[in-house]
């Protein structure tokens, strides 16, 4: 498998973003530290590991050098950067996606090689928004200006 997707994590957002790309007919490889969620998927034909995915052995059996992106759908700041350090020595060039909850870490995170980083809240809060101006008959070209500039302040790409 090559120019695939690694996902590390299948809880809910990393089950979501398999989902999307299995739609889209997109390759992906999904490393996960419960056997259980592992065993299910391999059961269903789809490619995942068991382990941690800060062990450089382990995103080398998901192939890492040569995917083309990674998703990291974990919620751990510190697992985070130990991924993107290993996932970038075995793949200059890899596209990484990352799931953070903390905006102190943007910076950081953005300084490690991050390509774009999404705050699941902010998005949340987004659609939900979205929905109440929706209802109130705003026109969506003002809704994704106001969208765009919220944003802004959150989400790093």
């Amino acid at each position: 498998i090559k120019d695939h997707v690694v996902i590390c994590g299948h809880g809910r957002v990393g089950r979501e973003v398999r989902s999307l790309l299995e739609l889209g007919e997109v390759p992906y490889f999904v490393i996960d530290v419960d056997r259980r969620v592992v065993d299910s998927l391999i059961n269903t034909g789809r490619k995942a590991i068991y382990g941690d995915p800060s062990d450089i052995d382990i995103l080398r059996s998901a192939n890492v050098d040569t995917a083309k992106a990674i998703v990291l759908a974990i919620p751990s700041g510190l697992a985070q950067k130990s991924i993107i350090k290993s996932s970038l020595k075995l793949n200059p060039k890899l596209l990484i996606f990352v799931r953070s909850h903390d905006d102190a870490d943007k910076y950081e995170l953005v300084n490690l090689g991050v390509n774009k980083i999404i705050n699941p809240e902010v998005e949340s809060g987004i659609i939900l928004g979205k929905s109440v101006l929706e209802v109130f008959g705003m026109e969506n070209s003002k809704i994704n200006d106001l969208i765009n500039r919220v944003r802004k302040f959150y989400v790093v790409s």
